[in-house]
């Protein structure tokens, strides 16, 4: 028998917006006749997106695990 408590395992989530934001990037470099210009910007705003609601969701968990507990 095991008294330790379980720990709980978060789920890893794959980047989602990054996929999004080169792919949007892609359409405006081809719109732009300059790929690679839009692969980067595709880039960074699907990186910054990602870490916007990344730090969203782990703020929004942080609340619900503090109503838990309260």
């Amino acid at each position: 028998m095991n008294t330790e408590p379980t720990i709980e395992k978060k789920e890893k989530r794959p980047p989602r917006y990054i996929g999004a934001g080169l792919a949007i990037g892609v359409g405006v470099g081809v719109a732009m006749d300059n790929i690679a210009v839009g692969i980067a910007i595709g880039l960074a705003v699907g990186a910054a997106l990602e870490s916007y609601h990344k730090e969203k969701r782990e703020k929004q968990e942080d609340d619900d695990e503090s109503q838990e507990n309260d």
